[in-house]
């Protein structure tokens, strides 16, 4: 009788290792995006934890969901839950989809409406090259900024004394030269 209510007082509480084991699972999964065993190993062995544990609540427990506290409890619980997800739905939204708003009077940062019909126009691989130790922050916007308007436009920001056989093939003569490739030309 006595080992009966060992396992009980067990099962009544493997709701905690379950749960840690399977966030200590699923944390480094969707961090790394890696799946090893290791974290395949603890996310099984946790749900099976909570599985049990589940199983041990409705059996023997009926009362504990008619409870108030279980009821307040759950329902904390799945709000919270819902919260996060819209979180993090809103976030995965702005980050794939981020669109660009310039607020300045004479809209510095936004590109003339004859350049973006030109970018929008490239139906062929464009690649810009920039020969430079030291690239400026604002160039290197305003190339973001082109490739953003079309996906053929590409650019490499190269620095002439690591890329040695880049800066030869293109002759280059000086810091600061800007070569385009167009198709093979």
């Amino acid at each position: 009788m006595q080992k009966i209510n060992n396992y009980k007082i067990i099962l009544k509480y493997l709701f905690v290792p379950g749960l840690i084991l399977t966030v200590a699972g699923l944390v480094p999964i969707f961090l790394t995006q890696t799946q090893t065993i290791l974290y395949l190993t603890l996310v099984i062995v946790g749900s099976v934890f909570l599985f049990i544990w589940l199983v041990y609540l409705l059996v023997t427990g009926r009362s504990f969901w008619q409870k108030r506290s279980t009821q307040i409890g759950t329902n904390a619980f799945i709000s919270t839950l819902s919260l996060l997800t819209i979180l993090a739905l809103i976030n995965f939204i702005a980050v794939r989809y981020s669109p660009r708003i310039d607020l300045t009077e004479n809209q510095l940062y936004t590109l003339s409406l004859q350049t973006q019909e030109i970018i929008k126009n490239l139906d062929k691989p464009t690649k810009v090259y920039v020969f430079d130790k030291e690239i400026n922050p604002r160039d290197e916007d305003l190339l973001e900024n082109y490739q953003r308007y079309n996906d053929n436009f590409k650019f490499e920001l190269v620095d002439p004394d690591k890329q040695v056989a880049l800066t030869q093939q293109f002759n280059v003569q000086s810091l600061g030269d800007v070569y385009l490739e167009y198709e093979d030309k």
